[in-house]
């Protein structure tokens, strides 16, 4: 059994790379069970990976060169707006897919020499990414646009706040760990670490068919919680992205404070007057697209703008600033209830939202219907 599967550590006690040995309980689902696995962990014996790629450069003679934090030149993307280890396996995948600034050459290459065939080995899988937190002030190699790599000493923007990435579970044991806030490679100079299993317990979920469903697992003052959402229909293949703000990237501005279809239908009509950031074009465009002849048709009123919720998140081709779109899942614990204004379809398209908290249009949306579930085998 990979000791990495769903693994997730929390912060408060996140494990350092010490001589001491320290216990630790991950906890993940498989079939219809969920599991509950202690492990002790101590410093092993040091093994030289220089040559394979400059990220495991030996710098034990060098001065590394203080960064006062990250996120300035990212290399893979950012990995902070997800919450599970599928949500960054997606997002690496599509990375490499993307192949931006030359990233496909460069996974393969980080993946070669942790010891997989390149990054599309079969054998990689999600179960081998791991949360990980580093202190401030830890040093290694890092990553940076282009490819390029240097010698860092790693701060938070002068907090205390742990730096948080992702572990890859390397073969042959020489992990790489892939930065959350700016999607950088990192390897820190040092013995590896062994992990040895102490106990696993079992406990039955009976949760039935879960083939259409996305479950994640993780952690929480002790105790292993399993979120179970429906699985949203795939846009050309795609994974959607896992909206953790809905604030920062605003398409038609709030309307928390409309309570009606009547209220919503007259903020339309002001927002189409303005023609703020093509506001006008926009809402018309929107409207065309579900069947009707723009903002004036006559068949579209404030009647038939029914107000919804979403409880337990929702996914969509979702709007935002300067009405770009993106696929998106809005699922976090932040947006578990969601509310709305939804237009129904006129020509049996997609049906048309626009969210309360900050406008943003929702074309096509699939509730997730997502619930958590406290595991307990103990």
């Amino acid at each position: 059994m990979n000791f990495k599967l769903m693994l997730t550590i929390c912060a408060v006690s996140c494990l350092t790379m010490t001589q001491a040995q320290e216990t630790f309980k991950t906890c993940y689902v498989k079939g219809d069970s969920c599991y509950t696995a202690t492990y002790t962990t101590s410093s092993g014996s040091s093994r030289d990976y220089t040559g394979r790629h400059i990220v495991f450069k030996n710098t034990t003679n060098m001065k590394a060169k203080r960064l006062s934090r990250l996120g300035t030149n990212p290399q893979f993307g950012t990995l902070k707006n997800y919450t599970t280890t599928q949500e960054v396996y997606d997002h690496l995948k599509r990375a490499y897919r993307e192949n931006k600034r030359g990233n496909r050459l460069e996974l393969d290459k980080l993946w070669t020499a942790m010891g997989y065939s390149g990054f599309n080995d079969p054998s990689y899988t999600v179960e081998d990414l791991t949360p990980v937190f580093h202190e401030v002030g830890v040093k290694g190699m890092l990553g940076a646009g282009g490819n390029s790599y240097l010698y860092a000493e790693i701060y938070s923007s002068g907090t205390r706040k742990p730096l948080k990435g992702y572990i890859v579970d390397a073969p042959d044991g020489n992990d790489v760990t892939i930065m959350e806030i700016c999607g950088n490679a990192f390897y820190q100079y040092k013995a590896p670490v062994t992990n040895q299993l102490v106990s696993v317990k079992a406990c039955s979920l009976g949760l039935g068919d879960l083939t259409n469903k996305s479950v994640t697992s993780s952690m929480k003052n002790g105790k292993c919680q399993v979120r179970i959402c429906d699985r949203p229909a795939s846009k050309e293949g795609t994974a959607p992205e896992v909206i953790t703000n809905l604030g920062h990237n605003q398409q038609f501005g709030p309307m928390t404070d409309l309570k009606t279809g009547a209220e919503v239908y007259g903020r339309l009509q002001e927002l189409h007057k303005e023609n703020k950031s093509g506001n006008r074009a926009e809402i018309d465009r929107l409207l065309k697209t579900i069947g009707y002849t723009g903002l004036n048709d006559a068949r579209f009123t404030g009647d038939v703008i029914e107000v919804i919720r979403y409880e337990g998140g929702v996914a969509a081709v979702m709007g935002g600033g300067e009405h770009q779109y993106m696929f998106s899942e809005i699922s976090t614990q932040n947006y578990d209830v969601l509310r709305g204004f939804k237009i129904p379809s006129l020509n049996d398209e997609c049906d048309l939202t626009i969210i309360d908290v900050c406008g943003n249009a929702l074309y096509c949306p699939q509730p997730m219907n997502c619930r958590t579930i406290e595991c307990d085998c103990d």
